[in-house]
């Protein structure tokens, strides 16, 4: 994962918003629709257990940028 790791901390923060929202849109609908997500997942090739995985490097980046910008 530490490809996908240094990809995310080089995209945007509306890039990792909208991962954000996809996310939580399946989290609220069980489906996770065709975007950012998923195309991070066929980038990286990783197998549909670590779909879930994607998540929580996206959110661990998402709160690194939220803490470094509330310092």
């Amino acid at each position: 994962m530490n490809n996908l790791e240094q990809h995310l901390k080089e995209q945007t923060d509306a890039f990792l918003a909208d991962c954000f929202n996809e996310l939580k849109k399946w989290r609220e609908t069980g489906v996770l629709e065709q975007g950012k997500v998923r195309n991070l997942h066929d980038t990286f090739n990783t197998n549909i257990t670590q779909l879930h995985m994607i998540s929580e490097v996206i959110y661990r980046e998402l709160a690194s940028r939220f803490v470094e910008k509330v310092k």
